[in-house]
């Protein structure tokens, strides 16, 4: 329509489609990275109620995180809405677990602000992944299980699959040396470059 819209309004208004009309269960981070952009840390308190807090990094600090992350697709695809239904049904179940996931968030803030070792990422990394697959059954498979471990063996520090669960990519935090070991373990995989910071949703013209 060539309306401006502020971005995190266009978030709030695809959120209430895909949830409400669409009847989908899905979470909210992609549709708030897809209208806002850039390298944030995002708080949910509701899916009206969310808040944009950027990271405050330079651009030698943001490159230094691009060259450590590895990005791997797993070879499975899902539908996203199937993998997190059984999810939603244990939220009380897991409040404990997603508390300790939301605290990981504000810790992995502090890292990269903070200008701390990127191993200490890795490994923050690595705590919330187990956290997240603990959720319910289908957030991890044992053939993802296998390249995550494949790619602790090739000398990643830590790392989670992206995404609901159940399939699409892995991500890995490695020193840059040791991407060569990674790319050598996972020869047979779609292997993806990494660039933060991307813009957000923008009105374009034909």
């Amino acid at each position: 329509k060539g309306e401006f819209l502020p971005p995190l309004d266009l978030a709030y208004e695809a959120i209430h489609i895909e949830r409400h009309r669409l009847r989908e269960n899905v979470g909210c981070q992609d549709q708030v990275l897809a209208a806002v952009g850039g390298f944030n840390l995002i708080e949910f308190r509701t899916e009206t109620d969310i808040t944009v807090r950027r990271v405050p990094v330079g651009p030698e600090r943001l490159r230094e995180l691009e060259e450590h992350l590895f990005v791997v697709f797993s070879g499975v695809s899902r539908i996203a809405s199937a993998v997190v239904a059984p999810q939603l049904r244990r939220v009380a179940e897991n409040a404990g677990t997603l508390r300790a996931m939301r605290d990981m968030a504000f810790r992995g803030y502090e890292i990269v602000a903070g200008h701390r070792s990127w191993r200490e990422m890795g490994e923050l990394l690595d705590a919330a992944w187990q956290a997240k697959r603990s959720l319910a059954g289908g957030v991890s498979t044992r053939q993802v299980d296998a390249i995550y471990q494949r790619g602790l063996d090739a000398g990643a520090w830590g790392g989670k699959l992206l995404g609901a669960g159940g399939g699409g990519f892995v991500l890995f935090l490695a020193p840059p040396e040791r991407h060569g070991r990674l790319k050598k373990a996972f020869a047979k995989h779609q292997m993806l470059d990494v660039k933060l910071n991307a813009p957000g949703a923008q009105i374009i013209h034909s």
